[in-house]
């Protein structure tokens, strides 16, 4: 983690911005920062990925420090690909506890088969509740519309 942190002070991370991977969308009504993730535009090279991740790691050290939510948009995505999920684990078994002590939510908009057999197995098995508890099915944009955290 700590070499990931170093790498991403020195880093042009213009490439991935543009991409739009993950956006700060601002604060919701109830005063909490939200972040959209977009699964489709996460990429398949492994090299890339690891550029990406320097990204998420250098957003989020300021997001961080403040209650937050993360909507993850899995629309887009084949419902066989596990792309996304492998780059999210990857990244939760990286990451230290700052980064979870303010996330608050994790909104799944069209989560597919793969993402929920994923989360279920792993709830299965962990003691951990940092994300357990945490995760919010989205079946379409004007749910996530009623939660005040998106205006259509």
């Amino acid at each position: 983690y700590q070499r990931r942190v170093h790498g991403a002070k020195y880093s042009n991370f213009t490439s991935a911005e543009e991409s739009e991977f993950v956006i700060d969308a601002g604060i919701d009504i109830k005063g909490r920062r939200v972040l959209y993730f977009f699964a489709v535009k996460i990429p398949q090279e492994q090299q890339t990925q690891e550029f990406y991740k320097l990204y998420y790691i250098q957003k989020m050290d300021k997001v961080c420090e403040q209650p937050y939510v993360i909507i993850f948009f899995n629309k887009g995505v084949s419902s066989t690909s596990k792309t996304a999920i492998s780059f999210l684990r990857a990244l939760y078994e990286t990451l230290p506890l700052k980064y979870w002590t303010n996330f608050l939510e994790l909104y799944i908009v069209s989560p597919s088969i793969v993402v929920k057999s994923y989360l279920l197995l792993k709830n299965a098995f962990s003691s951990q509740r940092q994300i357990r508890d945490k995760v919010v099915y989205i079946d379409n944009l004007k749910q996530l519309e009623k939660l005040s955290l998106i205006h259509i």
